[in-house]
């Protein structure tokens, strides 16, 4: 009877282990099975292979560069590097936090070293780096779209049909609106663009600085726009104000790819158009207008919202001769505390430089919008009446014998 319970045992032992023994085989046999990878659709024989662990894919490091990515790995082999497009990924094994860009940011999974090779999740590619990522369970395979060169193409051939794949592909919408922008593609590109959900602040000032009008009238029309935010570096002025400043220097590109530069006209039509969806011109849009010697922009901006009798931070500043003037911003303004009213700008950049703009300005605030000249000093007046008169000014003349 012992021998008989014995032998059962044995068997049952026997059993349990050739049960493990298949369900591991059967683990092992899913991970290791073979999966199909997808570049740029065409399809690539990749070795070491790729793995499936856990319902994550992960690749090895030397797939990373079909799409256009670089690495380098740590003298231990643990920590590995990927660059691409001016961004820096650097993960660890086996942990879940890396270095973006020098910000530490958490993955979902984790590098790991897998048959002795080093692999990493492909999902990294699309959260990091803007490389389309899908994966079919069913087929076992992996489709890698590479974002950039083929977003690219479309837009050099003017294919306006695959730019829409490649967002319904998962391109990042932001990005694409703003190459839209720079290949100089029309409204129809931008609404495609803002159809998937791209950021309309954060490039729209590169649209109004190009003086792509109809560009700049869809991203309005689609878009929530806070004009109170400006990407910093165009922050010197407002928008409203970038609808005049044309020394801007855009960069574009052509058909072909290739890089030039242009200077941008002023354009009340672009300045009319943001008034329209909500930009108000300010005391600072006043006084960009008097600093760049345009009379007809500062009336704009003074029957737009900006008040003739307003004041700025100070940020001109005339020596005592009235021979050197120096100009400043609001971001870097010695007294942010310290005021200058419109009307005192305008005197000290007439005074320097009375050239037929300036006295211009000088006319249009007296006669025009009969500012109150009460902050003038008396010798300030007496100069102003001094260049009226030698000007032949003969309404400024009149404006200041009364005031």
């Amino acid at each position: 009877m012992k021998r008989i319970m014995g032998l059962m045992l044995m068997l049952i032992v026997v059993l349990f282990l050739s049960n493990a023994s298949l369900s591991l085989a059967a683990a092992a046999k899913q991970t290791e099975k073979q999966i199909t990878l997808v570049v740029n659709e065409k399809k690539i024989e990749q070795k070491p292979g790729l793995v499936l662990q856990k319902g994550t894919v992960y690749i090895p490091l030397n797939a990373l560069r079909l799409v256009g990515a670089q690495f380098t790995l740590s003298d231990d082999r643990k920590t590995v590097t990927i660059n691409k497009h001016n961004h820096k990924l650097a993960m660890k094994v086996n942990n879940v936090w890396a270095k973006l860009d020098g910000n530490t940011v958490k993955l979902n999974q984790s590098a790991t070293i897998l048959n002795g090779s080093f692999y990493v999740p492909a999902n990294i590619l699309q959260t990091f780096f803007n490389v389309g990522v899908k994966w079919d369970n069913q087929k076992s395979v992996l489709t890698l779209l590479d974002f950039f060169p083929q977003l690219q193409e479309a837009l050099k051939r003017g294919d306006l049909s695959r730019f829409t794949f490649l967002l319904k592909e998962g391109l990042d919408p932001t990005y694409a609106l703003q190459q839209v922008i720079l290949y100089q593609k029309d409204a129809a590109w931008g609404s495609a663009a803002l159809a998937s959900g791209a950021d309309a602040n954060k490039h729209l000032i590169e649209a109004v600085v190009g003086r792509q009008t109809e560009l700049v009238r869809v991203i309005l029309e689609n878009g929530t726009i806070d004009f109170n935010k400006i990407p910093e570096y165009y922050s010197n002025f407002s928008y409203l104000s970038w609808a005049h400043v044309g020394k801007e220097k855009v960069i574009r590109r052509d058909i072909a790819g290739n890089s030039y530069k242009i200077q941008t006209p002023p354009s009340f039509e672009m300045a009319e158009l943001l008034y329209e969806h909500g930009a108000v011109a300010d005391n600072l849009d006043a006084y960009y207008a008097i600093m760049e010697s345009k009379p007809e922009w500062l009336d704009w901006m003074l029957t737009h919202g900006a008040d003739p009798e307003g004041e700025t931070i100070k940020l001109v500043f005339l020596d005592e001769s009235e021979q050197n003037i120096r100009f400043s911003y609001p971001r870097i303004a010695p007294d942010k505390n310290a005021k200058q009213k419109l009307i005192v700008s305008a005197y000290m950049i007439a005074s320097w430089n009375p050239s037929p703009e300036n006295m211009q300005t000088i006319n249009l605030l007296i006669t025009k919008y009969n500012v109150n000249l009460d902050v003038l000093t008396q010798s300030q007046k007496e100069r102003l009446m001094y260049l009226a008169t030698s000007m032949n000014e003969r309404d400024l003349i009149d404006a200041l014998v009364r005031g």
